[in-house]
């Protein structure tokens, strides 16, 4: 990454996507999502997570501008804002396994 084509400003987007990413629950929830749009009931099933616990971080998620919402009636859906958040899980998680020299 070459940092003097980013602002300052895009540095902040950038590090607080990361900070929102750096938590195993968010994680859980972002592949959930990744795989498709969910409800938090949705959510609350496939990750084993509280309900208040899933709305707590999918607030995070939303903040940072990572996941979307979109009310159908009384219910709620989630999903990702940008796909790109596949590939860079994708990297990382791929990356995890090698050996840090």
């Amino acid at each position: 990454m070459a940092e003097k084509k980013l602002s300052s400003e895009k540095f902040t987007t950038l590090a607080a996507k990361f900070q929102a990413l750096g938590d195993e629950s968010r994680l859980r929830i972002a592949a959930v999502l990744l795989q498709e749009e969910h409800s938090v009931g949705e959510i609350v099933l496939a990750t084993k997570l509280s309900q208040p616990n899933v709305s707590r971080h999918l607030k995070v998620l939303a903040t940072a501008g990572l996941v979307k919402k979109r009310r159908h009636g009384a219910t709620i859906y989630y999903s990702v804002v940008d796909r790109t958040l596949a590939d860079v899980c994708d990297l990382l998680c791929r990356n995890a396994t090698k050996k840090i020299h």
